[in-house]
């Protein structure tokens, strides 16, 4: 939501012809939409307690 809302602001800016801004702001909200994605993928790997081996929701083995 905040990724898309700075790309949003970003392009806006961009149009309105104001140049400093939309670099940073677009850089921003490709961090945050990359921490976002990181930690989405993250929150699908389980660890067994047992053997201590991975695997996602769905039943497949980690690495």
């Amino acid at each position: 939501m905040l990724a898309a809302l700075l790309e949003s602001l970003a392009i806006v800016l961009l149009v309105l012809a104001i140049e400093i801004w939309p670099w940073w702001l677009a850089t921003a909200g490709l961090f945050v939409l990359s921490q976002a994605l990181l930690k989405w993928h993250d929150s699908r790997w389980v660890i067994c307690r047992h053997c201590g081996e991975s695997y996602t929701h769905w039943g497949r083995a980690g690495p």
